[in-house]
């Protein structure tokens, strides 16, 4: 999302899941960044039309969902280059023998490397 403080932009046409209250889920929405900051979250159709700082910049989202302000830090980002791998075992056998052995194998460099196939992928 966007960096820069003076910087603004408008992410559409997401589904949101607002996690408010209501546990409101937005079919059709968006999410306005100002800097590091997340200024706005609603329907496209209303941010879309509200007054928009200048030079805000549009970022269609569409066929995505979004979490707004949900940090994961949890993530299989050096096993994600094995996705398919011997999927015919038992998930058990498929983590003890065949991922977990596997990933063991792997040095800095090869773990770095997946992590950046994968975050390419994205």
């Amino acid at each position: 999302m966007s960096a820069q403080a003076n910087t603004s932009t408008l992410y559409t046409h997401m589904t949101i899941i607002t996690l408010n209250g209501k546990r409101e889920i937005l079919l059709d929405g968006a999410i306005l960044v100002t800097g590091t900051r997340i200024s706005a979250i609603g329907k496209n159709e209303t941010l879309t039309k509200s007054r928009l700082p200048l030079d805000t910049i549009i970022a269609p989202f569409e066929g995505r969902i979004v979490i707004p302000g949900l940090i994961n830090t949890y993530s299989n980002l050096a096993q994600s280059l094995l996705r398919g791998l011997v999927e015919d075992l038992p998930l058990h056998s498929w983590v003890y023998d065949a991922i977990w052995p596997l990933e063991a194998s792997y040095d800095v460099d090869d773990r770095f490397e997946n992590v950046v196939r994968v975050v390419g992928e994205s």
